[in-house]
C-alpha cells in the first residue's frame, strides 16, 4: 500500500496486485498501458521470479523494480537482472523507491 501511495502522489498511474497471480492477471488485461512492474521476490500464489517470468512473455520491454527483503548475492537470486531489471532491497525509503522507478525510466543519456 505504501508503495503505490508513493508512486501515485508522484504522478504515476498505478494499478494495485495482492499477490503474484493477480499481479499477472492485471498485466495481461493492460498490457499495452503497463511500462514497469514493481515486484516482490517473494508474493503469495506465485513469486516474483515466476511472475517477472511469465510477464517477459508477454511483453519483454516491460521494466521490472524487484523488492527483496532477503540479502543474498545477487548471484544467487533466481532471476536475470539486466537493465529493465533492477533489485531494491528492502527496507527501503521511499526516496530509494522514487530513484530506482526514474532510473528505469529515465536512463541517463550515454554520451
Amino acid at each position: 500500500k505504501l508503495v503505490t501511495e508513493c508512486l501515485a502522489q508522484r504522478g504515476h498511474c498505478v494499478v494495485a496486485a495482492v499477490d503474484g497471480l493477480d499481479a499477472l492477471r492485471k498485466f495481461r488485461a493492460r498490457s499495452e498501458q503497463i511500462v514497469l512492474m514493481v515486484l516482490d521476490v517473494e508474493m503469495p500464489h506465485m513469486d516474483g521470479p515466476e511472475c517477472l517470468r511469465q510477464i517477459r512473455r508477454l511483453k519483454p520491454e516491460v521494466f521490472v523494480l524487484m523488492a527483496t527483503g532477503s540479502t543474498p548475492s545477487d548471484e544467487a537470486l533466481p532471476m536475470h537482472l539486466d537493465d529493465r531489471t533492477h533489485l531494491l532491497r528492502k527496507p527501503f525509503a521511499v526516496d530509494d523507491l522514487s530513484a530506482a522507478v526514474s532510473d528505469l525510466l529515465e536512463p541517463p543519456l550515454v554520451a
